[in-house]
């Protein structure tokens, strides 16, 4: 949600006709600029928070792992 809120605002730019997407300040991933936006987007509201859930998953399970190695020692 909150990468939501902080990206979100940029969302009305794909509606706007004159909307300079080459000058916006995200990477071009892609060929055309207002693909690469849309790429942008895409990927910090959607796959980045779920790629950081996991990597605190991850991390969890493996320090759990390591204390309870420890603990059996």
């Amino acid at each position: 949600m909150l990468m939501l809120g902080i990206w979100g605002r940029t969302i009305p730019m794909l509606f706007e006709p004159h909307s300079d997407f080459a000058n916006f300040g995200h990477p071009m991933i892609l060929f055309d600029p207002r693909l690469s936006f849309i790429g942008w987007l895409v990927l910090m509201i959607i796959i980045s928070p779920f790629l950081q859930l996991m990597t605190s998953i991850f991390s969890a399970f493996i320090a759990l792992k390591v204390i309870l190695k420890n603990l059996k020692t």
